[in-house]
């Protein structure tokens, strides 16, 4: 059998920085989550990529990154997954 990993990334937004929680599923199973905190620049999402790398997160549909759409505060996070063709969904926080 061959061993599959998912990856599902939550970031909270805000002006000086994002909250990362990760949480790998390996073969249906739930590993632990991991989170972290970067400066909302270009240079704390350099340190995000990094972060995710060192996690041995995959680029591609094996993984999720979600997070709500804060205005201007989320637009480089969104740039960033763009660029490296990570998915991502951005939810509306408005109250319905």
């Amino acid at each position: 059998m061959i061993a599959t990993t998912k990856f599902f990334i939550g970031i909270d937004v805000s002006k000086p920085h994002f909250d990362v929680a990760m949480m790998a599923v390996l073969n249906h199973v739930k590993q632990e989550i991991t989170t972290a905190r970067f400066d909302n620049t270009a240079p704390g999402i350099k340190l995000f990529e990094k972060w995710l790398k060192s996690q041995k997160t995959t680029f591609n549909s094996g993984s999720l990154v979600v997070m709500e759409n804060t205005g201007i505060y989320h637009r480089l996070i969104w740039s960033f997954c763009s660029r490296i063709n990570l998915p991502i969904h951005i939810g509306n926080a408005a109250p319905h």
